[in-house]
């Protein structure tokens, strides 16, 4: 897979270690030696000097040990200043770590080629025909990032908007599934700040990266999908010292490609790219939502599920989790006298009870 430089900030340098620095300062020092001896200086075409030949014409050329001394010292000295001007100098060993994993950036998966793009619409499209919208929308992305010749996917912040039970966050998990690509969901009515999508900054005693941020540093893979569930809920938390921002406020960075592209996290204090993340949110109901952040994305409507399509769901599922025929005509009785009851049925109700029936058979048999 093609990869991107992730760390937008400067990266510990090899070059300036303590060793690379004296290095350095001995083979100067060894060249002046033998220029003060009239020693011949093989040079390379470029007219620059050829230090493999010099090292090999000159094997037994040594500096005094007070020498030797000083220029680790002064090497020394000079690799410290380096290391405590650099944000990685307070670092824990183990963020540092991780992070210099990704020296040399991270991958990015590259957008489906035209038949794979209309593949993939068409699978949402069987699987979960009342999503049509959506899926015709993150077709049209799969296509345009073709064309364009990108070279990793990412499609525009999408909003389904619709009522509950519908299967919204179900589909861009499947999305993504089917596009190879990791993702994780937040659910807003659980983080009442901007926490777990910015991160906490280092001197806080719940002091964490942001969701997104740890995906991409353990997946080395710098454009998932990140779903965001009922992101209209999302409350505002306060301090002793000051009213926290919201989640809304912490995405609006993260949803314009020339911020994201400069995002600076208050964890590693570093900045990172962030703009090749496909942002997915469901809401049960817009009109709540900041104009800032309806602004920056895309708003899909989602209806209700026909009785036809919550059975074919049901069946398609049990079938893809392979579950036994018996298990799956039990579940869809349940849902037939729910319906015949006129109780409510949805696809959250329906995964539920494909959980347990799959619990249930692979649970041993107990005598």
């Amino acid at each position: 897979m093609p990869s991107i430089r992730f760390i937008q900030s400067q990266l510990p340098d090899p070059m300036r270690s303590q060793e690379a620095i004296a290095d350095r300062f001995l083979r100067n020092a060894k060249i002046r030696l033998a220029r003060r001896s009239d020693m011949a200086i093989p040079r390379s075409i470029d007219g620059s000097i050829d230090q493999r030949s010099f090292d090999k014409f000159y094997p037994d050329l040594r500096l005094s040990y007070d020498q030797t001394h000083e220029i680790h010292r002064r090497a020394t000295r000079i690799a410290r200043w380096h290391e405590q001007s650099s944000p990685f100098y307070r670092m824990k060993d183990a963020d540092r770590d991780i992070l210099l994993r990704l020296r040399e950036g991270a991958e990015v998966i590259p957008p489906p080629r035209e038949e794979e793009a209309h593949r993939i619409g068409a699978a949402l499209h069987a699987e979960m025909p009342w999503m049509s919208a959506a899926s015709t929308l993150i077709m049209r992305d799969m296509l345009l990032s073709q064309k364009r010749k990108e070279i990793g996917f990412r499609c525009r912040p999408v909003i389904l908007n619709g009522p509950p039970g519908v299967g919204k966050s179900f589909w861009a998990r499947r999305l993504a599934e089917l596009l190879g690509a990791p993702s994780i969901a937040i659910d807003a009515t659980g983080e009442s700040a901007g926490f777990s999508v910015g991160g906490v900054q280092k001197g806080w005693g719940s002091a964490t990266p942001g969701r997104p941020l740890s995906l991409i540093l353990q997946e080395r893979i710098a454009n998932p999908f990140i779903i965001i569930d009922e992101v209209e809920k999302a409350g505002r938390a306060s301090s002793m010292r000051d009213t926290v921002p919201s989640i809304t406020d912490a995405l609006l960075p993260l949803l314009e490609p020339l911020s994201a592209a400069q995002w600076s996290c208050p964890y590693y204090q570093l900045v990172f790219d962030m703009s090749w993340i496909s942002w997915i949110f469901t809401t049960n109901t817009v009109t709540s939502l900041p104009e800032p952040f309806l602004s920056r994305c895309r708003v899909v409507t989602v209806g209700q599920v026909m009785r036809d399509d919550l059975h074919s769901f049901a069946r398609r599922q049990g079938k893809r989790r392979s579950l036994s025929a018996p298990s799956i005509e039990a579940i869809l009785e349940v849902i037939i006298e729910r319906e015949r009851a006129r109780q409510s049925v949805n696809l959250r109700m329906i995964n539920r009870m494909l959980d347990l029936a799959e619990i249930l058979e692979t649970a041993p048999m107990l005598n």
